[in-house]
C-alpha cells in the first residue's frame, strides 16, 4: 500500500484529501506544516508527497528545497496541490525540484488519476 503525506495550513482541506484517498486504499498521514512534515518524513518515510505552495511560515517550495537536500528524499515523488497559479510557483521550480502541479479547487477524478500516475499505476 502506498504511503502519501499531505501537507497543507488548512486542516479541512487536509481532512477531505484524506477521505479522498483512503478510499483509493492509500495510506495517508497528514501536516499541519514544514516542521509536522519534516517529523512525518522522519518517522515513516512516504512515496508521494502532496504540498501546499501558500503555507506559512514556510511555503512549499522552500519545504521541497529542505526535503530535497535529505539524500533519502531527494527523489521522493511530489506534486503541488495548490490554489496558487502555477506561475507563482514557477514552472523552472516544477522542474529543479522534480515536483507535479495540480491547481485547486480540483476534479475528484483527475486528482485521483494524478496520484495513481506519480505513483506509477496510470491505468
Amino acid at each position: 500500500m502506498a504511503r502519501i503525506l499531505a501537507v497543507c495550513d488548512n486542516k479541512d482541506i487536509l481532512g477531505s484529501i484524506k477521505a479522498m484517498l483512503e478510499t483509493e486504499g492509500y495510506d495517508v498521514a497528514l501536516a499541519y506544516g514544514a516542521d509536522e512534515a519534516m517529523e512525518a518524513l522522519e518517522k515513516d518515510g512516504v512515496d508521494l508527497l502532496l504540498l501546499d505552495y501558500y503555507m506559512q511560515p514556510v511555503n512549499g517550495i522552500r519545504l521541497l528545497e529542505r526535503i530535497r537536500k535529505d539524500r533519502r528524499y531527494a527523489s521522493t515523488k511530489t506534486m503541488f496541490l495548490t490554489a496558487a497559479p502555477k506561475e507563482d510557483i514557477g514552472e523552472g521550480n516544477l522542474k529543479r525540484l522534480k515536483a507535479g502541479y495540480m491547481h485547486k479547487p480540483f476534479d475528484i477524478i483527475e486528482f485521483r488519476k494524478a496520484v495513481k500516475k506519480m505513483l506509477g499505476k496510470a491505468r
